[in-house]
């Protein structure tokens, strides 16, 4: 049985007082609180995404970089997308 996967692009954007996720025009942002160090972006990223979608993520593209590619295992895209109110 195959997994479904969700595949999201999105900019990161730094130093937000809080986590929050923005849609505008098919462009995602995430803003995140934490400082890109030590990969404390990343695993906000991830712990955030997991807690309110629960379900695994995993970043595939650009780690190192403010655009990012996300990969949701076991949910489509529409799904994550309405799951995240964007």
């Amino acid at each position: 049985m195959d997994k479904q996967c969700a595949y999201i692009n999105v900019t990161i954007k730094l130093n937000s007082s809080r986590f929050k996720i923005e849609s505008k025009d098919e462009n995602i942002t995430v803003f995140v609180t934490e400082k890109p160090k030590d990969n404390k972006v990343n695993i906000e990223i991830i712990k955030n995404l997991e807690r309110l979608l629960r379900k695994n993520v995993k970043i595939t593209k650009g780690a190192k970089s403010k655009k990012k590619t996300i990969k949701i295992e076991g949910i489509t895209e529409e799904v994550a997308r309405q799951m995240l109110g964007i």
